[in-house]
């Protein structure tokens, strides 16, 4: 029988996946955040999208599946305010 490599890429973003439903989670239980805008890239986007509950799902505004992780928040916020 041949063992199947672990994914540890996958596993972790799995991971970061669920620790971001559950900040988000608790955003949405103690502050009044009106709407959220969920940004990343493709696959980390479906994996927060199991993670995140009831109460934080109605709450989204928009998704965007990009990867902006090597991008300065500036250049970020003027991508979203001009979408």
């Amino acid at each position: 029988d041949e063992v199947e490599p672990t994914g540890w890429d996958e596993i972790g973003g799995q991971r970061l996946a669920r620790t971001v439903g559950d900040s988000l989670g608790v955003l949405a239980r103690d502050r009044d955040v009106a709407g959220y805008v969920i940004v990343a890239p493709p696959r980390a986007l479906g994996d927060l999208r199991r993670e995140i509950d009831g109460g934080v799902k109605h709450r989204i505004v928009a998704e965007i599946d990009k990867d902006v992780t090597s991008h300065p928040v500036e250049d970020i916020e003027r991508r979203l305010t001009a979408a």
